[in-house]
């Protein structure tokens, strides 16, 4: 008998299963690409974050309307630079702050967050590009940012 208890249940258990699947690095490019247009937020970000997910796939959640679906495009590995570069410039100041704290973009990415008109954002990628420099103890980072101020 369907009662309301027995489709929550399913539906808990369905949503569940496709996020586990969405992350699992074994799921085959094309349910992949099929999870990317998932009615629930939580399994298309699960697929952004899948290291695995075909580069036309990422570029579709690029395209996503929730900015952490976007935010988690941005921080996979296996995103090309064109891309980061395309959503280095995204709508979102939150996509964009998330991406100027990530020390593994490309330099050229947090260099052009570092000129972000927001403030926070721009401020982030610069302590991001400090603290790389520092770390890799490389003074031409830091003398570009001087020139910039």
């Amino acid at each position: 008998m369907l009662n309301l208890k027995n489709v929550i249940e399913f539906l808990t258990k369905s949503w569940r299963r496709r996020y586990l699947e969405a992350g699992n690095p074994d799921t085959g490019c094309d349910r992949l690409d099929r999870l990317a247009s998932d009615d629930t937020q939580l399994v298309r970000r699960r697929v952004a974050e899948n290291p695995n997910t075909p580069e036309t796939t990422l570029e579709q959640l690029a395209q996503d309307d929730d900015a952490e679906v976007r935010t988690a495009v941005a921080e996979n590995s296996a995103t090309p630079e064109p891309l980061l570069d395309q959503l280095a410039h995204d709508q979102s100041d939150d996509v964009r702050y998330s991406m100027a704290e990530n020390a593994n973009l490309p330099v050229s990415v947090l260099e052009q967050l570092a000129q972000d008109d927001n403030p926070y954002v721009s401020t982030r990628a610069r302590t991001t590009l400090r603290r790389l420099a520092r770390a890799a103890g490389i003074s031409w980072v830091l003398s570009r940012l001087r020139r910039r101020r």
